[in-house]
C-alpha cells in the first residue's frame, strides 16, 4: 500500500500545522494525538486506531451527557469576554443552552420510539458564516454521532473562540467528548475527501452547488447517505404602512441589519429581494425612512465593502440595467425625482451603459465598471464607501436571484398586494422574512397561488435562526437511526 505525505490541520484548540503520513485505509486525526501549541510532527493513525474511531458507539438521540456538554459549552461561551464583540458567537451560545435544547427534545424526540445516531457524521462547513461549523456539529452531537467536521480554509476569530472554549470543557468537565469531535483543516483535495468519505455513515454538505458536486466526486461507503444544502437565496416582505409609521424604527434597523450585513449579505438566509405592499406614495415614504435609517447605521458601526466587493456590486446592477426593462439604480433613501439634474444625467448614462453592455462578456464589464468607478467618485447608484446599492424593478422574475451579489445589494420592487413577489418564491427561495404582515393571511395567499417554493416565514430580525429542521431536512432524522436493541 503506497503511502502519501500531505499537510492537513488537525484543530480542537490553537490553531497547528500537522504534518503526517495517512494511509488510505484511514485519514483521521484527533485532538488528543497532536500537542496544542507548536507545530510537532504527529503519530500516524494506525488502522487498529481507525477501527476504534469506527466503533465508537453512536449515542441516543439528545443524550444526556450531550446535553451536559453542549450547556457547559454554552455557559463558557456566553462567559467569554469576547463573546459580546461577536454576535453570532453569542447566537450560538443562546442556541445552545439548556432550556432550548430541552425546548428541542420534545419537538424532536418520541420516547416510544428511541432513535440513535448512524454512527460517524462528516461534516463540510461552508465559508459564508464564521458560526456554521459549529451549528452543524451541534446538530450531529444531538442526532448521536461521533462529528468530523472539515473547517473552511479561511480562519476566524469566532471558529478560534469556540474551539478553545470546546477544548476545555472536554478536558475539564466532558472527557468522554474526546475523540467524538474531530475537526480539521485542508485544502481542497479529492484524495483526502474519498479517504474521509468512506469511513463515514452520513455526510452533510453545505456550500454553493459547485462546490457540494465536487465533493459528492467521493463515494460514499454502501449505505451511506449525503444532506446537501447547497445554493439558496431569501427575500423580505415589507408592509409600506406599518414602516412608515413606526416608532421603533431604529430596531427595525437593527433587525434587518442583524439579517443583512452582519455575515455581509453571505448567508442563504440574507435576504436580497425587497417587496414592499402598499400604496406608491406609502411605499416611497417608507423606503426614505428605511433606507436614511439604515445608512445612518452603516455609518456609526463603519460597515466598510472591499473594492472588489464595490465593482461587483456595481457591475451587477449595470447588468440588470441591460437586461430588464425600467430599471432604477438608486442610493439610500433616494428616488428619481429627487435627483439633481446632474444626479438624473449621471443614473440615465449608467443606464445606457448597461444597455450597450448587454452582449459583452461579464470579465469586459467589470472592466468598463473598473474605469467608471475611477473616472466617477460619486456616483448615484451607491451611498458612501458604496454601502448600499438599491435596483428597483417593476416586476420581479425568476431568474432575478441570479443577478443578485452580496454586501449590500438589493432589489427592491412593489405593489398593493403580495401577488408580485410570488414569481421569485420558487425553490431557490429559502426564507422570507416579513415586517408588518399578517403571516396567517399570507401563509393562506401562497397556499391558493400554490407556491411550492420558499421553506421558512420568519420575522424580519429571524433570517439567520438556525433550526434542526433546514432546508425541509430534519436533521436529527435524518443523521439517525431507530434503536432496535431497545
Amino acid at each position: 500500500m503506497s503511502l502519501k505525505k500531505m499537510r492537513i490541520q488537525c484543530l480542537l484548540g490553537t490553531w497547528q500545522q500537522c504534518e503526517m503520513i495517512l494511509r488510505r485505509q484511514c485519514e483521521v486525526i484527533t485532538a488528543q494525538q497532536c500537542e496544542m501549541g507548536t507545530p510537532q510532527q504527529c503519530e500516524m493513525i494506525t488502522s487498529d486506531q481507525c477501527e476504534a474511531l469506527i466503533r465508537l458507539q453512536p449515542k441516543e438521540v439528545f443524550a444526556e451527557e450531550t446535553l451536559q456538554f453542549l450547556d457547559l459549552l454554552s455557559r463558557s461561551l456566553r462567559h467569554h469576554p469576547e463573546s459580546k464583540k461577536m454576535p453570532d458567537l453569542m447566537s450560538f451560545a443562546f442556541w445552545c443552552r439548556r432550556a432550548h435544547l430541552e425546548q428541542m427534545k420534545k419537538e424532536y424526540v418520541d420516547p416510544k420510539e428511541p432513535r440513535i445516531g448512524r454512527g460517524v457524521s462528516l461534516h463540510f462547513a461552508s465559508s459564508n458564516m464564521p458560526v456554521l461549523f459549529a451549528f452543524s456539529l451541534t446538530a450531529g452531537l444531538l442526532a448521536g454521532n461521533v462529528c468530523i467536521v472539515r473547517l473552511p480554509r479561511k480562519e476566524t476569530r469566532q471558529e478560534q473562540v469556540i474551539i478553545e472554549v470546546m477544548k476545555n470543557v472536554i478536558q475539564k468537565s466532558c472527557p468522554e467528548f474526546d475523540g467524538r469531535i474531530i475537526l480539521c483543516r485542508y485544502d481542497h483535495d479529492a484524495e483526502i475527501n474519498q479517504m474521509l468519505s468512506e469511513i463515514c455513515d452520513v455526510r452533510v454538505l453545505w456550500g454553493t452547488d459547485a462546490s457540494i458536486a465536487e465533493i459528492r466526486k467521493a463515494r460514499l461507503k454502501p449505505g451511506a447517505t449525503d444532506i446537501c444544502f447547497g445554493t439558496r437565496y431569501s427575500a423580505a416582505i415589507l408592509d409600506a404602512k406599518t414602516v412608515a409609521d413606526t416608532k421603533e424604527m431604529d430596531l427595525l434597523i437593527k433587525d434587518f441589519y442583524n439579517d443583512t450585513y452582519l455575515n455581509d449579505q453571505n448567508a442563504c438566509s440574507s435576504p436580497r429581494i425587497l417587496y414592499w405592499v402598499g400604496e406608491k406614495a406609502t411605499v416611497r415614504r417608507a423606503q426614505e425612512r428605511f433606507w436614511v435609517a439604515l445608512h445612518r447605521l452603516l455609518q456609526e458601526r463603519n460597515y466598510e465593502v472591499p473594492a472588489y466587493v464595490a465593482v461587483q456590486k456595481l457591475d451587477a446592477a449595470l447588468i440588470m440595467a441591460a437586461c430588464y426593462p425600467d430599471v432604477k439604480i438608486l442610493r439610500a433613501g433616494e428616488s428619481i425625482a429627487e435627483m439633481s439634474q446632474e444626479a438624473r444625467t449621471k443614473h440615465e448614462a449608467l443606464q445606457e451603459a448597461g444597455k450597450q453592455q448587454e452582449t459583452r462578456t461579464k470579465a469586459e464589464t467589470s472592466q468598463e465598471v473598473r474605469k467608471q468607478q475611477k473616472e466617477e467618485r460619486n456616483l448615484p447608484v451607491c451611498t458612501e464607501n458604496n454601502r448600499i446599492v438599491r435596483v428597483q424593478v417593476p416586476t420581479l422574475y425568476a431568474d432575478m436571484w441570479e443577478r443578485t451579489v452580496p454586501g449590500g445589494f438589493f432589489i427592491e420592487a412593489q405593489g398593493e398586494t403580495p401577488d408580485g413577489l410570488f414569481p421569485v418564491l420558487d425553490r431557490r427561495c429559502q426564507t422570507l422574512t416579513g415586517y408588518g404582515i399578517d403571516r396567517k393571511q399570507l401563509t393562506e395567499q401562497l397556499a391558493e397561488a400554490e407556491v411550492t417554493g420558499m421553506d421558512r416565514l420568519v420575522d424580519v430580525g429571524h433570517a439567520l435562526d438556525f433550526s434542526l429542521t433546514w432546508d425541509r431536512h430534519n436533521l436529527i432524522e435524518e443523521m439517525s437511526c431507530p434503536d432496535t436493541e431497545v
